[in-house]
């Protein structure tokens, strides 16, 4: 069996599969909404005011934290889910693919050498969560506005 067999028959391949534009298009916001949240998480942490060894710290972050908790959501289905409605389920897919997401990112930045505060973690977690919620939330929203 050759190395492309085998890319094409692992998980992470197959996740990316038969992707529509609407696919594309909602894993493109959830990676820019997981950037924002990281970059708020930063701000908050430090009063709003970064220096250069924090920004330096941010961009190693996101560099790695980001991209994982993206993988996480990819690997949930998270893009390929409706928002046409929001439900109990796709919460807890979302709590669930960024928790992990975000242990995994902050863990591999302990090892990398890129001295992420707990707070950041702590916070950039709860942003995170709180953003891609409520973009769904919105999206449901004017989904049922433009329809009525």
């Amino acid at each position: 069996m050759g190395i492309q067999q085998l890319i094409r028959r692992s998980r992470a391949f197959k996740a990316f599969q038969g992707w529509s534009k609407n696919d594309v298009a909602r894993a493109g916001v959830n990676f820019a909404a997981l950037s924002l949240g990281m970059v708020i998480a930063y701000l908050m942490r430090f009063d709003w005011e970064l220096d250069g060894r924090v920004w330096e710290t941010l961009h190693g972050a996101m560099g790695i934290v980001v991209p994982i908790q993206w993988a996480f959501l990819i690997l949930a289905d998270f893009h390929r889910r409706s928002i046409r409605g929001v439900s109990r389920d796709d919460l807890w897919r979302l709590v669930r693919a960024v928790t992990l997401g975000s242990l995994a990112g902050f863990v591999v930045c302990q090892f990398a050498g890129v001295g992420v505060p707990r707070s950041v973690a702590v916070i950039d977690w709860l942003v995170s969560i709180s953003i891609l919620a409520g973009i769904r939330a919105a999206a449901c929203e004017v989904h049922d506005i433009l329809h009525r």
